[in-house]
């Protein structure tokens, strides 16, 4: 988390950011602070839901259940 945050700190603020193979979301909250969107794409239903439940009232945080390929 700590070398994500620094990463993305070191950059100018994203339109959009897609976290492929999102799971439950656990990197959401750092990606979320520096993307105005956040799409989270995963193939399971059921992760996605977690991330869901986990981030409630994150607007601009978006589910997709896809197939990354």
């Amino acid at each position: 988390m700590a070398a994500l945050e620094r990463l993305l700190a070191s950059r100018e603020a994203l339109q959009t950011v897609v976290d492929v193979g999102s799971g439950t979301g656990r990197f959401a909250p750092v990606l979320g602070r520096h993307g105005a969107t956040l799409i989270q794409l995963d193939l399971s239903a059921s992760m996605l839901q977690v991330g869901r439940e986990t981030h409630v009232g994150a607007e601009r945080f978006h589910y997709i259940q896809a197939d990354a390929r």
